[in-house]
């Protein structure tokens, strides 16, 4: 164990290794970020397979949220723990740090987060409001119908966009444009 004291480090850094997730936001907790990671067997099953990607929902309750895929990538690093102590003598403050482990392996989230369609909170409440206009609209017109087994459907596309790296796009001009130079060159007169 490495101890770094009075800014010196003082032991060996452990043999121990890690990997980091560097989270492309600010969760409300770290318990919060690893259901958003698809929690701990979907973490462990993205580190035994071979395809070196990992996946986070910002929403993972919301079944319209689309994911974002991070890759593993060679990380150089340590893991410091850092603690905060009163001198109860002179009444300073002694900062401790740690080194805990190496961490040889990150996950980076470098590509763009798709549209994300958020479905209302309050739907079932609006439900209730249409359904009464419904039933008003139908008692004032004097039809009678039952409006109790009518479900809105909402039905946002599946992806948005097809890429999430970005990436530089050459434009080529379009026929028209190249048929006219090709006419103009033709056409050009000798002495021109």
């Amino acid at each position: 164990m490495a101890v770094i004291e009075n800014g010196t480090l003082k032991g060996l850094v452990p043999e121990k290794a890690l990997f980091a997730v560097n989270y492309p936001g600010y969760p409300a907790s770290i318990p919060r970020a690893v259901e958003t990671l698809g929690g701990k067997e979907a973490i462990s099953k993205a580190r035994s397979s071979e395809t070196n990607y990992i996946e986070l929902r910002f929403r993972p309750e919301d079944p319209y949220a689309h994911p974002v895929f991070g890759e593993l990538h060679g990380f150089s690093g340590l893991l410091l723990e850092l603690s905060v102590a009163q001198d109860k003598d002179k009444g300073d403050q002694i900062v401790r740090g740690e080194i805990t482990a190496k961490v040889d392996q990150s996950y980076e989230f470098g590509g763009l987060a798709d549209y994300q369609y958020i479905s209302p909170v309050h739907v079932k409440l609006e439900k209730g409001r249409k359904r009464r206009r419904l039933q008003d609209l139908r008692s004032d017109q004097g039809g009678t119908a039952d409006t109790e087994g009518e479900e809105m459907m909402v039905l946002p596309p599946p992806l948005f966009s097809v890429k999430d790296v970005p990436e530089e796009l050459v434009l080529q001009p379009s026929e028209l444009t190249r048929a006219s130079q090709r006419k103009a060159l033709l056409c050009q007169q000798p002495w021109e």
